[in-house]
């Protein structure tokens, strides 16, 4: 057992392993908020200035801004800064608050498991293409909910075990 299992943590490979795939995800959603914001400048600008806005400008952008989301949201699971009834548990005896937290975490892991199950056949099944982008099916910037939801799950089940670890 580890150090950090001892402590009453979550084992060490755990721990690195997490914190590897949240670097990897941290630096994603830097690259695609700032492809995002140069997209939209550079579709502003065309528009405006040049009066010749590129067909695509907005339609990445926005799958920019959708990829950025649904990665973020499982960043926030990881870190326990998603929506939750902080301020409630607060008011709670500790036991109950930590009861509640694990019972937040076991929902944030079934919704990511929706999200892979319910996320895929959407994308498979999703008909047609972006004719703006060359004829990029549309299954492709879909999978961001599959791949979201993985991550989620992954993350919550990651604090599960941190939970029970701890009690």
């Amino acid at each position: 057992m580890s150090a950090s299992a001892a402590a009453g943590g979550p084992p060490l490979w755990i721990d690195k392993a997490s914190a590897r795939v949240s670097a990897v995800v941290r630096l994603l959603c830097v690259v695609l908020l700032a492809l995002m914001v140069l997209f939209t400048a550079y579709t502003v600008l065309m528009r405006y200035v040049f009066a010749n806005p590129p067909f695509w400008g907005d339609t990445v952008s926005m799958f920019c801004n959708i990829w950025v989301t649904m990665l973020g949201y499982s960043l926030a699971v990881r870190d326990r800064e998603d929506i939750a009834m902080r301020g409630i548990y607060r008011l709670l005896p500790a036991r109950a608050g930590f009861l509640l937290e694990t019972l937040w975490n076991v929902m944030a892991f079934a919704f990511g498991l929706f999200l892979v199950w319910y996320g895929w056949l959407a994308a498979r099944d999703v008909p047609g293409m972006f004719w703006e982008l060359g004829g990029l099916k549309k299954t492709y910037p879909m999978l961001v909910m599959p791949f979201a939801g993985a991550l989620a799950a992954l993350a919550a089940l990651t604090l599960i075990v941190e939970d029970v670890l701890i009690l």
